[in-house]
């Protein structure tokens, strides 16, 4: 799915405007339709309801599965940044394989820029790993069209506004020490 729009100016009004229009595409196409979480059965029943809360905190219209929403993420409730991805998949199993991209962006989002910006201001790296993950064509195969026909909306849905999202996102090029608009303006030296 893409969005078409004509942007008669040029500039940061145009770029806001497409931000701001991929997060409305996502409120509007990811009513999540809820599932049992698939929880390790070894961790304590403490942690286990501690997980379920998060989950259930999650289910939001900018929320896809258990790892993807804005300014939501499982680290820090389902694992730490000290945990690798399988530590954390073991914690709180991703949906699928989009999913699986917003928890590697969400453990990339420990390295934190230097200085004191806001919270949503990512690494311009973390940014384009999770673009580029969304980008990959097995993103959302796990559902064939007639079987998950709605699941794989749902996901094709959210796929569509998360790279147009992250594509216009304000990050900290780490090359130029600047908060750029998106990703593609931090060139690599």
């Amino acid at each position: 799915m893409h969005i078409f729009w004509f942007c008669p100016q040029k500039g940061i009004a145009c770029v806001a405007m497409k931000w701001f229009s991929s997060v409305v595409v996502i409120a509007i196409t990811t009513l999540v339709t809820a599932r049992p979480e698939k929880l390790n059965k070894d961790h304590p029943a403490a942690f286990k309801e501690a997980l379920l809360a998060h989950s259930r905190a999650k289910r939001d219209l900018f929320v896809y599965g258990n790892w993807c929403g804005v300014g939501i993420t499982g680290v820090g409730t389902a694992c730490t940044c000290e945990d690798t991805v399988a530590d954390c998949e073991a914690a709180l199993a991703p949906k699928d394989s989009l999913d699986a991209a917003c928890l590697e962006h969400d453990l990339c989002l420990c390295n934190k820029p230097p200085g004191d910006l806001p919270e949503l201001i990512a690494l311009c790296q973390c940014n384009m790993e999770i673009y580029n993950d969304a980008s990959a064509n097995n993103v959302c195969t796990e559902y064939s069209w007639w079987w998950n026909f709605f699941a794989r909306s749902s996901c094709e849905s959210y796929r569509a506004g998360l790279k147009s999202a992250f594509l216009f996102a304000p990050c900290y090029c780490q090359t130029s020490s600047s908060v750029v608009l998106g990703f593609p303006q931090c060139q690599s030296p």
